[in-house]
């Protein structure tokens, strides 16, 4: 699991880049067991992921408390500026 992962009671959500920047990338499926189900970001800004399949997306200007359902398999931190992210399993 990533050291700046935050992690609910039940194992469902994880919340990652809470005080700036990812750290580097997250590999959901490693911190959850398979691709999540949707993304929540708490401050703006574009998110880079790996889609489910491998496929490298970047979401771009996503609005603070903005949840898309997505299935990612990895947050990728080069190109991801948005902040406070929750992933969902």
């Amino acid at each position: 699991m990533s050291a700046t992962a935050v992690v609910d009671a039940a194992n469902t959500t994880k919340s990652y880049a809470l005080a700036g920047a990812l750290a580097g990338d997250v590999d959901l499926v490693a911190d959850g067991g398979e691709p999540c189900r949707a993304i929540r970001v708490g401050a703006a800004g574009d998110l880079a992921i790996v889609n489910a399949s491998g496929t490298n997306t970047v979401i771009p200007a996503l609005l603070a408390g903005e949840t898309i359902r997505v299935r990612a398999s990895k947050l990728v931190a080069a190109l991801t500026t948005a902040q406070k992210i929750t992933v969902l399993w």
